[in-house]
Protein backbone atom coordinates (compact mmCIF):
# COMPACT_ATOMS: atom_id res chain seq x y z
CA UNK A 1 0.00 0.00 0.00
CA UNK A 2 3.23 2.59 0.90
CA UNK A 3 4.40 1.71 -2.23
CA UNK A 4 1.09 2.36 -4.05
CA UNK A 5 1.04 5.48 -2.47
CA UNK A 6 4.83 6.41 -3.07
CA UNK A 7 4.36 6.07 -7.52
CA UNK A 8 0.83 7.82 -7.24
CA UNK A 9 2.13 10.83 -5.16
CA UNK A 10 5.17 11.39 -7.39
CA UNK A 11 2.83 11.05 -10.46
CA UNK A 12 0.78 13.62 -9.12
CA UNK A 13 3.34 15.94 -7.71
CA UNK A 14 5.31 15.46 -11.67
CA UNK A 15 2.03 15.84 -13.53
CA UNK A 16 0.94 19.03 -12.05
CA UNK A 17 3.52 20.90 -11.76
CA UNK A 18 4.52 20.03 -15.39
CA UNK A 19 1.24 20.52 -16.46
CA UNK A 20 0.61 23.98 -15.66
CA UNK A 21 4.13 25.60 -16.94
CA UNK A 22 3.21 24.08 -19.97
CA UNK A 23 -0.39 25.53 -19.57
CA UNK A 24 1.30 28.67 -18.88
CA UNK A 25 3.22 28.89 -22.07
CA UNK A 26 0.32 27.10 -24.02
CA UNK A 27 -2.33 30.70 -22.86
CA UNK A 28 0.56 33.16 -23.59
CA UNK A 29 0.90 31.88 -27.25
CA UNK A 30 -2.91 31.92 -27.87
CA UNK A 31 -3.02 35.41 -26.51
CA UNK A 32 -0.25 36.28 -28.73
CA UNK A 33 -1.85 34.32 -31.75
CA UNK A 34 0.45 31.47 -32.45
CA UNK A 35 -1.31 28.89 -33.35
CA UNK A 36 -0.44 25.34 -30.96
CA UNK A 37 -0.05 22.11 -32.38
CA UNK A 38 -0.18 19.72 -29.78
CA UNK A 39 -0.07 20.19 -25.68
CA UNK A 40 1.14 17.17 -24.31
CA UNK A 41 1.68 15.62 -20.39
CA UNK A 42 4.23 12.86 -20.39
CA UNK A 43 6.10 10.94 -23.16
CA UNK A 44 6.20 7.85 -24.75
CA UNK A 45 2.96 6.13 -26.35
CA UNK A 46 -0.51 8.17 -25.95
CA UNK A 47 -2.91 6.82 -23.77
CA UNK A 48 -5.39 9.95 -24.54
CA UNK A 49 -5.26 12.27 -27.18
CA UNK A 50 -8.25 14.30 -28.57
CA UNK A 51 -7.92 17.28 -30.90
CA UNK A 52 -10.15 20.52 -30.44
CA UNK A 53 -11.79 22.69 -33.02
CA UNK A 54 -8.66 25.22 -33.41
CA UNK A 55 -6.35 22.13 -34.49
CA UNK A 56 -4.60 21.44 -30.85
CA UNK A 57 -3.93 17.98 -30.18
CA UNK A 58 -4.04 17.50 -26.41
CA UNK A 59 -2.99 14.40 -25.30
CA UNK A 60 -1.29 12.17 -22.38
CA UNK A 61 1.99 10.24 -22.72
CA UNK A 62 2.12 6.91 -20.82
CA UNK A 63 4.89 8.31 -18.90
CA UNK A 64 3.64 11.48 -16.96
CA UNK A 65 7.40 12.69 -15.86
CA UNK A 66 7.26 15.83 -18.31
CA UNK A 67 5.41 17.42 -21.44
CA UNK A 68 5.63 19.97 -23.56
CA UNK A 69 3.81 22.47 -26.37
CA UNK A 70 4.66 22.34 -29.69
CA UNK A 71 3.81 26.05 -31.64
CA UNK A 72 3.81 26.25 -35.71
CA UNK A 73 6.62 27.16 -36.98
CA UNK A 74 9.03 26.56 -34.23
CA UNK A 75 10.79 22.96 -34.75
CA UNK A 76 9.93 20.51 -37.78
CA UNK A 77 6.38 18.64 -37.07
CA UNK A 78 5.88 15.64 -39.28
CA UNK A 79 2.18 16.62 -39.08
CA UNK A 80 2.56 19.98 -40.85
CA UNK A 81 0.41 18.68 -43.79
CA UNK A 82 -2.50 17.92 -42.51
CA UNK A 83 -3.01 21.21 -40.79
CA UNK A 84 -5.68 23.05 -42.96
CA UNK A 85 -5.08 26.44 -44.48
CA UNK A 86 -1.30 26.50 -42.40
CA UNK A 87 -0.33 29.43 -43.99
CA UNK A 88 -3.55 31.49 -42.47
CA UNK A 89 -1.69 30.32 -39.02
CA UNK A 90 0.60 32.48 -37.51
CA UNK A 91 3.53 30.55 -36.50
CA UNK A 92 6.27 31.13 -33.74
CA UNK A 93 9.12 32.58 -35.57
CA UNK A 94 5.98 35.76 -36.93
CA UNK A 95 6.04 36.50 -33.39
CA UNK A 96 7.31 39.69 -32.36
CA UNK A 97 10.24 39.07 -30.01
CA UNK A 98 8.22 40.94 -26.98
CA UNK A 99 5.30 37.81 -27.55
CA UNK A 100 8.25 35.31 -28.05
CA UNK A 101 9.64 36.34 -24.54
CA UNK A 102 6.34 36.50 -23.04
CA UNK A 103 5.55 32.60 -24.01
CA UNK A 104 9.18 31.78 -22.30
CA UNK A 105 8.30 33.04 -18.96
CA UNK A 106 4.55 32.12 -19.15
CA UNK A 107 5.71 28.67 -18.09
CA UNK A 108 7.62 29.45 -15.20
CA UNK A 109 5.00 32.54 -14.31
CA UNK A 110 2.36 29.40 -13.85
CA UNK A 111 4.13 27.77 -11.92
CA UNK A 112 4.47 30.58 -9.30
CA UNK A 113 0.69 31.26 -9.24
CA UNK A 114 0.21 26.90 -8.77
CA UNK A 115 2.22 27.71 -5.82
CA UNK A 116 0.03 30.44 -4.87
CA UNK A 117 -2.75 28.61 -5.26
CA UNK A 118 -2.06 25.90 -3.54
CA UNK A 119 -0.60 27.69 -0.55
CA UNK A 120 -3.94 29.72 -0.74
CA UNK A 121 -5.22 26.30 -0.40
CA UNK A 122 -3.68 25.44 2.78
CA UNK A 123 -4.09 28.43 4.41
CA UNK A 124 -8.16 27.22 3.80
CA UNK A 125 -7.50 24.19 5.35
CA UNK A 126 -5.93 25.11 7.97
CA UNK A 127 -2.21 25.26 9.14
CA UNK A 128 -1.75 23.26 11.99
CA UNK A 129 1.57 23.60 13.55
CA UNK A 130 4.09 23.91 16.58
CA UNK A 131 4.03 26.37 18.78
CA UNK A 132 8.11 27.94 18.91
CA UNK A 133 9.04 26.62 21.99
CA UNK A 134 12.21 24.84 22.38
CA UNK A 135 12.14 21.46 24.06
CA UNK A 136 14.93 19.36 24.02
CA UNK A 137 18.50 21.13 24.02
CA UNK A 138 21.46 19.11 22.83
CA UNK A 139 24.59 18.69 24.78
CA UNK A 140 27.39 20.69 23.79
CA UNK A 141 25.61 22.61 20.95
CA UNK A 142 25.14 26.34 20.32
CA UNK A 143 22.17 26.19 21.71
CA UNK A 144 22.99 25.31 24.60
CA UNK A 145 26.07 27.50 23.90
CA UNK A 146 24.31 30.24 23.57
CA UNK A 147 21.99 30.20 26.49
CA UNK A 148 18.46 28.68 25.02
CA UNK A 149 16.55 26.60 27.24
CA UNK A 150 13.95 23.52 26.78
CA UNK A 151 10.55 25.55 27.29
CA UNK A 152 12.04 28.88 25.87
CA UNK A 153 9.98 30.70 23.16
CA UNK A 154 11.29 32.08 20.55
CA UNK A 155 9.92 35.44 19.15
CA UNK A 156 12.38 36.44 16.58
CA UNK A 157 15.38 35.34 14.48
CA UNK A 158 17.38 38.03 12.56
CA UNK A 159 14.29 40.13 12.99
CA UNK A 160 11.84 38.16 11.38
CA UNK A 161 8.79 37.96 13.24
CA UNK A 162 8.11 33.45 14.62
CA UNK A 163 5.05 32.04 14.73
CA UNK A 164 5.51 28.09 14.52
CA UNK A 165 8.35 25.99 14.94
CA UNK A 166 8.70 25.91 11.07
CA UNK A 167 9.42 29.63 10.79
CA UNK A 168 12.45 29.21 13.42
CA UNK A 169 13.68 26.62 10.41
CA UNK A 170 13.04 28.77 7.60
CA UNK A 171 15.01 31.41 8.98
CA UNK A 172 18.08 29.48 9.85
CA UNK A 173 17.99 27.66 6.28
CA UNK A 174 18.20 31.01 4.87
CA UNK A 175 21.15 31.39 6.83
CA UNK A 176 23.10 28.65 5.15
CA UNK A 177 26.49 29.12 4.02
CA UNK A 178 26.53 32.41 5.72
CA UNK A 179 29.14 34.17 8.86
CA UNK A 180 28.55 36.43 11.31
CA UNK A 181 25.66 35.88 14.19
CA UNK A 182 22.03 34.63 13.93
CA UNK A 183 20.17 36.96 16.20
CA UNK A 184 17.35 35.01 18.24
CA UNK A 185 14.76 37.04 20.31
CA UNK A 186 12.72 34.69 23.37
CA UNK A 187 11.17 34.72 26.00
CA UNK A 188 11.94 31.91 28.76
CA UNK A 189 10.47 32.10 32.28
CA UNK A 190 8.31 35.14 31.66
CA UNK A 191 11.73 37.64 30.97
CA UNK A 192 12.48 38.61 27.93
CA UNK A 193 16.27 37.83 26.35
CA UNK A 194 18.06 38.35 22.79
CA UNK A 195 21.26 36.08 21.93
CA UNK A 196 23.55 36.47 18.94
CA UNK A 197 24.92 33.06 18.07
CA UNK A 198 28.32 33.48 15.79
CA UNK A 199 28.53 31.12 12.83
CA UNK A 200 30.90 30.68 10.28
CA UNK A 201 29.85 28.98 6.54
CA UNK A 202 26.87 27.78 8.55
CA UNK A 203 25.69 24.24 7.06
CA UNK A 204 28.20 24.76 4.15
CA UNK A 205 28.60 20.86 4.06
CA UNK A 206 25.76 19.64 5.58
CA UNK A 207 23.27 17.97 3.23
CA UNK A 208 21.24 15.75 5.61
CA UNK A 209 20.96 18.04 8.67
CA UNK A 210 18.08 20.40 8.92
CA UNK A 211 19.07 23.62 10.59
CA UNK A 212 17.12 22.90 13.90
CA UNK A 213 19.11 19.84 14.19
CA UNK A 214 22.25 21.75 13.87
CA UNK A 215 21.58 24.55 16.46
CA UNK A 216 20.84 21.78 18.67
CA UNK A 217 16.99 21.97 19.26
CA UNK A 218 14.26 20.06 19.33
CA UNK A 219 10.37 21.29 19.08
CA UNK A 220 8.82 21.34 23.00
CA UNK A 221 6.81 17.67 22.68
CA UNK A 222 5.93 16.35 26.06
CA UNK A 223 6.02 12.35 27.42
CA UNK A 224 2.76 12.04 27.02
CA UNK A 225 2.35 8.05 26.37
CA UNK A 226 -0.12 7.05 23.45
CA UNK A 227 0.09 3.48 24.02
CA UNK A 228 2.15 0.89 25.41
CA UNK A 229 3.32 -2.23 24.02
CA UNK A 230 2.17 -5.52 24.93
CA UNK A 231 4.67 -7.40 27.60
CA UNK A 232 7.36 -5.12 27.17
CA UNK A 233 8.64 -2.97 30.60
CA UNK A 234 6.18 -0.03 30.59
CA UNK A 235 3.10 -2.62 30.34
CA UNK A 236 4.64 -4.95 33.10
CA UNK A 237 4.80 -1.62 35.26
CA UNK A 238 1.30 -0.58 35.01
CA UNK A 239 1.86 2.65 32.70
CA UNK A 240 -1.24 3.77 30.51
CA UNK A 241 -1.90 6.19 28.14
CA UNK A 242 -2.48 9.40 28.82
CA UNK A 243 0.51 8.90 31.49
CA UNK A 244 3.23 11.12 31.54
CA UNK A 245 6.48 10.52 32.86
CA UNK A 246 7.44 13.17 35.32
CA UNK A 247 11.32 11.95 36.52
CA UNK A 248 13.85 9.35 36.26
CA UNK A 249 16.07 8.89 39.19
CA UNK A 250 14.96 12.41 40.43
CA UNK A 251 16.15 14.25 36.96
CA UNK A 252 13.46 15.99 35.64
CA UNK A 253 11.80 15.05 32.20
CA UNK A 254 10.49 17.58 30.38
CA UNK A 255 10.08 16.40 26.58
CA UNK A 256 10.27 12.73 24.99
CA UNK A 257 13.92 13.14 23.80
CA UNK A 258 14.84 13.63 27.64
CA UNK A 259 12.91 10.49 28.34
CA UNK A 260 14.60 8.50 25.35
CA UNK A 261 18.03 9.79 26.70
CA UNK A 262 17.45 8.60 30.11
CA UNK A 263 16.03 5.61 29.38
CA UNK A 264 18.53 4.46 26.41
CA UNK A 265 21.44 5.13 28.71
CA UNK A 266 20.17 3.00 31.99
CA UNK A 267 19.99 -0.54 30.13
CA UNK A 268 19.02 -3.16 33.02
CA UNK A 269 19.39 -0.59 36.11
CA UNK A 270 16.95 -0.19 38.65
CA UNK A 271 15.43 3.08 38.67
CA UNK A 272 12.55 5.33 40.11
CA UNK A 273 10.07 6.73 37.79
CA UNK A 274 7.20 9.55 38.54
CA UNK A 275 4.26 9.45 36.61
CA UNK A 276 1.70 12.07 36.24
CA UNK A 277 -1.80 10.39 35.96
CA UNK A 278 -4.90 12.11 36.06
CA UNK A 279 -3.17 15.03 38.00
CA UNK A 280 -1.56 12.55 40.41
CA UNK A 281 2.08 11.59 40.83
CA UNK A 282 2.71 7.97 41.14
CA UNK A 283 6.19 6.82 41.86
CA UNK A 284 7.19 3.42 40.43
CA UNK A 285 10.69 1.43 40.48
CA UNK A 286 11.84 -0.56 37.83
CA UNK A 287 14.29 -2.28 36.23
CA UNK A 288 15.40 -0.84 32.29
CA UNK A 289 15.55 -4.22 29.79
CA UNK A 290 18.14 -4.16 27.50
CA UNK A 291 17.92 -4.35 24.06
CA UNK A 292 20.50 -4.46 20.91
CA UNK A 293 19.98 -1.83 19.09
CA UNK A 294 22.58 -2.00 15.66
CA UNK A 295 25.31 -2.99 18.19
CA UNK A 296 25.35 -0.92 20.76
CA UNK A 297 22.83 -2.34 24.59
CA UNK A 298 20.44 0.54 25.08
CA UNK A 299 17.70 -0.02 27.62
CA UNK A 300 14.04 0.48 26.72
CA UNK A 301 10.48 1.22 28.21
CA UNK A 302 8.54 0.02 25.26
CA UNK A 303 6.26 2.65 25.02
CA UNK A 304 4.82 5.11 22.03
CA UNK A 305 4.30 8.71 22.61
CA UNK A 306 1.60 10.76 21.58
CA UNK A 307 1.51 12.16 17.46
CA UNK A 308 1.41 15.96 17.11
CA UNK A 309 -1.88 15.80 16.60
CA UNK A 310 -2.91 15.27 19.91
CA UNK A 311 -0.29 17.54 21.75
CA UNK A 312 -2.10 20.12 24.21
CA UNK A 313 -3.95 23.21 22.49
CA UNK A 314 -1.34 25.08 23.81
CA UNK A 315 1.93 23.68 22.03
CA UNK A 316 -0.44 23.65 18.69
CA UNK A 317 -0.60 26.57 16.31
CA UNK A 318 -3.91 26.28 14.12
CA UNK A 319 -5.13 29.18 12.47
CA UNK A 320 -7.82 29.26 9.10
CA UNK A 321 -8.35 31.77 6.63
CA UNK A 322 -10.69 33.03 4.77
CA UNK A 323 -10.54 32.50 0.96
CA UNK A 324 -9.14 36.43 0.46
CA UNK A 325 -7.14 36.26 3.71
CA UNK A 326 -5.74 32.98 2.52
CA UNK A 327 -4.94 34.14 -1.01
CA UNK A 328 -2.76 37.47 0.41
CA UNK A 329 -1.14 34.64 2.71
CA UNK A 330 -0.44 32.08 -0.07
CA UNK A 331 1.07 35.14 -2.18
CA UNK A 332 3.46 35.88 0.67
CA UNK A 333 4.26 32.47 1.75
CA UNK A 334 5.21 31.95 -2.21
CA UNK A 335 7.36 35.16 -2.43
CA UNK A 336 9.16 34.04 1.27
CA UNK A 337 10.14 30.43 -0.39
CA UNK A 338 11.14 32.05 -4.14
CA UNK A 339 13.44 34.29 -2.23
CA UNK A 340 14.56 31.54 0.02
CA UNK A 341 15.21 29.11 -3.39
CA UNK A 342 17.14 31.83 -5.29
CA UNK A 343 19.07 32.38 -2.12
CA UNK A 344 20.30 29.07 -2.31
CA UNK A 345 20.33 28.72 -5.81
CA UNK A 346 23.00 31.74 -5.87
CA UNK A 347 25.04 30.07 -2.69
CA UNK A 348 25.36 27.24 -4.80
CA UNK A 349 26.52 28.87 -7.87
CA UNK A 350 29.01 30.87 -5.41
CA UNK A 351 30.43 27.84 -3.31
CA UNK A 352 28.49 29.06 0.05
CA UNK A 353 26.63 25.53 0.28
CA UNK A 354 27.61 22.46 -0.54
CA UNK A 355 26.82 20.96 -3.97
CA UNK A 356 25.48 17.64 -2.55
CA UNK A 357 22.17 19.52 -1.55
CA UNK A 358 21.10 19.15 -4.80
CA UNK A 359 18.57 16.44 -5.14
CA UNK A 360 17.62 14.58 -8.37
CA UNK A 361 14.48 11.94 -9.13
CA UNK A 362 15.19 9.86 -6.29
CA UNK A 363 15.24 12.20 -3.43
CA UNK A 364 11.64 14.33 -5.30
CA UNK A 365 10.22 10.30 -5.14
CA UNK A 366 11.02 10.30 -1.51
CA UNK A 367 9.86 13.13 -0.32
CA UNK A 368 6.55 13.28 -2.56
CA UNK A 369 5.84 9.79 -0.82
CA UNK A 370 7.06 11.21 2.35
CA UNK A 371 4.65 14.21 2.24
CA UNK A 372 1.38 11.79 0.67
CA UNK A 373 1.90 10.09 4.03
CA UNK A 374 2.68 13.03 6.43
CA UNK A 375 -1.58 14.30 5.40
CA UNK A 376 -3.13 16.14 2.64
CA UNK A 377 -1.62 20.13 3.86
CA UNK A 378 1.90 18.57 3.45
CA UNK A 379 1.43 17.32 0.57
CA UNK A 380 -0.13 20.40 -0.90
CA UNK A 381 2.93 22.43 0.71
CA UNK A 382 5.46 20.04 -0.72
CA UNK A 383 3.54 20.66 -4.40
CA UNK A 384 3.72 23.95 -4.32
CA UNK A 385 7.51 24.03 -3.24
CA UNK A 386 8.62 21.92 -5.83
CA UNK A 387 6.45 24.42 -8.44
CA UNK A 388 8.37 27.06 -7.31
CA UNK A 389 11.08 24.83 -8.11
CA UNK A 390 10.71 23.75 -11.58
CA UNK A 391 9.41 27.47 -12.48
CA UNK A 392 13.11 29.01 -11.00
CA UNK A 393 15.14 26.57 -12.46
CA UNK A 394 13.73 26.60 -15.59
CA UNK A 395 14.78 30.55 -15.67
CA UNK A 396 18.17 29.44 -15.30
CA UNK A 397 20.13 31.44 -18.69
CA UNK A 398 20.57 28.04 -20.20
CA UNK A 399 19.73 27.20 -23.25
CA UNK A 400 17.13 24.36 -23.68
CA UNK A 401 15.41 26.39 -20.71
CA UNK A 402 13.47 28.65 -20.83
CA UNK A 403 15.82 31.05 -19.20
CA UNK A 404 18.19 30.13 -21.94
CA UNK A 405 15.44 31.00 -24.68
CA UNK A 406 14.72 34.51 -23.06
CA UNK A 407 18.99 35.40 -23.47
CA UNK A 408 18.54 34.18 -26.98
CA UNK A 409 15.67 36.90 -27.56
CA UNK A 410 17.26 39.46 -25.72
CA UNK A 411 20.91 39.03 -27.69
CA UNK A 412 18.75 38.85 -30.81
CA UNK A 413 16.91 42.34 -29.61
CA UNK A 414 20.42 43.83 -29.33
CA UNK A 415 21.40 42.37 -32.21
CA UNK A 416 19.08 44.11 -34.12
CA UNK A 417 18.66 40.70 -36.63
CA UNK A 418 17.81 37.24 -36.09
CA UNK A 419 20.15 34.82 -34.75
CA UNK A 420 22.04 32.50 -37.12
CA UNK A 421 21.06 28.73 -36.72
CA UNK A 422 23.95 27.31 -36.56
CA UNK A 423 24.74 29.25 -33.47
CA UNK A 424 21.12 28.73 -31.88
CA UNK A 425 22.43 25.04 -32.58
CA UNK A 426 25.71 25.08 -30.72
CA UNK A 427 23.36 27.08 -27.85
CA UNK A 428 21.31 23.93 -27.25
CA UNK A 429 23.74 21.81 -27.72
CA UNK A 430 25.46 23.22 -24.73
CA UNK A 431 22.44 23.30 -22.73
CA UNK A 432 21.88 19.92 -23.61
CA UNK A 433 24.95 18.92 -22.36
CA UNK A 434 24.40 21.23 -19.08
CA UNK A 435 21.20 19.63 -18.20
CA UNK A 436 22.67 16.27 -19.00
CA UNK A 437 25.65 17.04 -16.72
CA UNK A 438 23.20 18.39 -13.50
CA UNK A 439 21.32 15.36 -13.73
CA UNK A 440 23.34 13.32 -13.37
CA UNK A 441 25.21 14.71 -10.63
CA UNK A 442 21.78 14.75 -9.01
CA UNK A 443 21.01 11.35 -9.34
CA UNK A 444 24.60 10.59 -8.26
CA UNK A 445 24.04 12.58 -5.08
CA UNK A 446 20.58 11.22 -4.38
CA UNK A 447 21.91 7.27 -4.92
CA UNK A 448 24.82 8.57 -2.24
CA UNK A 449 22.30 9.07 0.40
CA UNK A 450 20.71 6.02 -0.03
CA UNK A 451 23.66 3.93 0.65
Amino acid sequence: MDYLLFVISVLIVIAVIVGFHEFGHFVAAKWSGVHVLKFKIGFGKELFSRPDKNGTDFSIGILPLGGYIQMLGEHDFPDYKKIPNPEKLKTYSEASLKEQAIIAFAGPFANLILAVLAFSLVFMIGVKDLAPLVGHVQKGSLAEEYGLQTGSKILEVDGYKINSFTDINTRLASRMGESGTIDIKYIHNESYKSTSIEINDWLNDSSQISPINQLGISPFRPPIIESVVEGSAASEMGLFAGDKITSVNEIEILTQEDLIQEISSRPEEEVQFVIERDGVALSKIWVIPSVNVDGKIKGRLGIYFIPISKLPNALIIEITHNPITALAKGTERTIEYTLLILDSIKKLIFGQVSTDNIGGPIQIAQLSGSAAKAGLVPFITFLAIMSINLGLINLLPIPVLDGGRLVLIGIEKVKGSELSEAFIEYSYRIGVFLILGLSIFAIFNDISRTI
